[in-house]
């Protein structure tokens, strides 16, 4: 009769211990967590360095959950007071926007190399090398700023 009543007085014991542990981590806010178990470094570029598997699946299934609705990428601005970036968030394997614009880029080169030969279409060819002429100077005015 005594041992079960000190079994049961261990058990609500330790049931008593988890229960304030349990509290205390709902306390403890997320942000609280990733402060804990990130660094972040802004020297040479953006690097963030997790600690733990359990912060590196967090942050992977959030930026999934951003993306599986979407063809290959999203992008998402973060705004606080008068500052703002975009980050783009894409699939692995997939092309992000500038990626697709090179791609586009020289599909048009080479589109514009095969007008040339063709006299067919002297007004077409005339419009696209016009074209990426502007889209190199702009390049150039770009990289100059």
């Amino acid at each position: 009769m005594f041992f079960g009543l000190g079994r049961k007085k261990k058990l609500l014991k330790e049931n008593a211990a988890l229960k304030e542990a349990l509290t205390k981590a709902e306390k403890d806010s997320f942000e609280a967590y990733f402060l804990r178990n990130t660094t972040i470094s802004t020297h040479e570029g953006l690097e963030i360095q997790f600690k733990g598997k359990e912060m590196v699946q967090i942050m992977a299934d959030s930026f999934w959950d951003l993306v599986k609705d979407s063809e290959n990428y999203v992008v998402c601005s973060f705004i606080k007071d008068d500052h703002a970036v975009e980050v783009i968030v894409k699939k692995k394997g997939k092309l992000s926007p500038q990626e697709k614009l090179r791609k586009l880029e020289k599909i048009l080169k080479e589109t514009v190399k095969s007008l040339s030969f063709c006299s067919l279409h002297p007004a077409i060819y005339k419009e696209a090398s016009d074209y990426l002429v502007q889209q190199e100077k702009l390049e150039k005015l770009y990289k100059t700023l």
